[in-house]
């Protein structure tokens, strides 16, 4: 069978490009091709080179937004298509700013490339308490992954607040999800020093690094 339209799709979602994404996608369906091969071979190889991108130089937001919402398109496609098929279930990832910060663009992008792997996403928003996001894990027990976002280093002290109450709660409950953080001023050092369990610089970077936990 012919490659051609799997690397067509990949490119696609590498180029930020939804409209082709979802063009391919469809092409791949009418060719025959399994739902397994079109993610495997088509849309998470794409989500991989992305990250690897990303390492060499500034995040672009607009342009991982826009890689996002190519592969979540085409994930939505499959789905619809191919009811008959199991469609992998992915976890269930709450997400939001850490309390004291207002700012969304970052966690939102992050949100969109985990809907972009399959992820069931519980957005809290922004300047959420740590009570909060723990009475969120509390509520739903099939979470795994807390993913807290900052941007202002004045909000560090929340932010570790909110990783050390996650923490206790995690042992308490018995339950199994990872924390993970980010944001523009959060380092792996930083983030170790928090506790955190995972600490990725970019959207992407987060996605890959979770899907393994979803």
């Amino acid at each position: 069978m012919e490659e051609k339209v799997l690397d067509n799709l990949r490119n696609a979602v590498i180029g930020g490009k939804p409209r082709l994404a979802v063009q391919e996608t469809e092409q791949a369906i009418r060719d025959g091709y399994p739902k397994e091969q079109i993610l495997n071979e088509g849309l998470l190889p794409a989500m991989h080179e992305i990250s690897r991108e990303f390492k060499k130089d500034e995040p672009d937001l607009a342009h991982t937004l826009s890689c996002a919402k190519a592969m979540k398109n085409s994930l939505n496609l499959l789905q619809a298509n191919l009811e008959e098929e199991t469609f992998p279930s992915k976890g269930l990832v709450i997400i939001g700013t850490c309390g004291g910060d207002l700012h969304d663009i970052g966690k939102n992008v992050v949100a969109v490339m985990f809907e972009g792997i399959g992820a069931h996403i519980l957005d809290l928003g922004v300047d959420v308490s740590s009570e909060r996001f723990v009475k969120n894990v509390r509520e739903h027990p099939e979470v795994r992954v807390v993913c807290i976002s900052c941007l202002l280093t004045t909000s560090f002290r929340e932010m570790e607040r909110t990783v050390q109450n996650l923490r206790k709660e995690r042992k308490r409950s018995g339950l199994d999800f990872i924390i993970m953080v980010g944001g523009a001023p959060v380092t792996q050092e930083i983030a170790d020093k928090m506790g955190a369990d995972i600490y990725t610089e970019n959207a992407a970077k987060a996605a890959e690094a979770a899907l393994p936990y979803l």
